[in-house]
């Protein structure tokens, strides 16, 4: 029996082994993923395959099967996946949101917008610019507001609040949706 998952002998494995989700685009609509439009819209989709639920990660692909990136899927919004990494390789993890919003904090640092914590404020995310398309954090001295503009990305809303907690001093945080 494996200790981490006790119901699993040692020999089976128990990940999940369904392929991730493909979108695949209508002829002469890839360009502008190319160059790193983050939204894909409804009406530029020729097919999904696969059953992508809201929030699932997707890849993004030319009408010819060519990679162009992956993103969070939402069946719900007119804007149907939202572009998060151009790199083949790079899955949508942990990892990476963290490493965005580290990244996203670290400019804030650099630039002196947080040098006087409690009484100053500053856009601490915003959104596309910081390639978090659909999360803006604002800081009011201690205090943050949170805001989702993408139902996908807010599913990550526990691990982004963990990381204000964790690297922040904060009263207290509210959520916008």
């Amino acid at each position: 029996m494996s200790d981490s998952h006790p119901s699993v002998s040692d020999d089976q494995v128990a990940t999940d082994t369904r392929p991730t989700p493909r979108v695949v685009l209508k002829p002469r609509r890839a360009l502008p993923f190319f160059g790193r439009h983050p939204w894909v819209f409804a009406g530029a989709i020729s097919r999904i395959e696969g059953n992508p639920n809201t929030g699932d990660e997707v890849i993004l692909l030319s009408d010819k099967g060519e990679f162009i990136a992956h993103g969070l899927y939402n069946p719900n919004s007119n804007i149907r996946v939202r572009l998060y990494s151009w790199a083949e390789t790079e899955t949508l993890d942990d990892s990476l949101w963290t490493s965005r919003l580290e990244q996203a904090v670290t400019l804030r640092e650099e630039v002196g917008l947080l040098e006087n914590f409690e009484t100053s404020g500053c856009r601490l995310v915003f959104s596309e610019s910081d390639q978090l398309s659909g999360l803006t954090i604002d800081r009011y001295g201690a205090w943050f507001l949170v805001q989702f503009s993408s139902l996908a990305l807010s599913q990550k809303q526990d691990l982004i609040i963990g990381f204000l907690k964790a690297r922040f001093p904060a009263k207290g945080i509210w959520l916008r949706t």
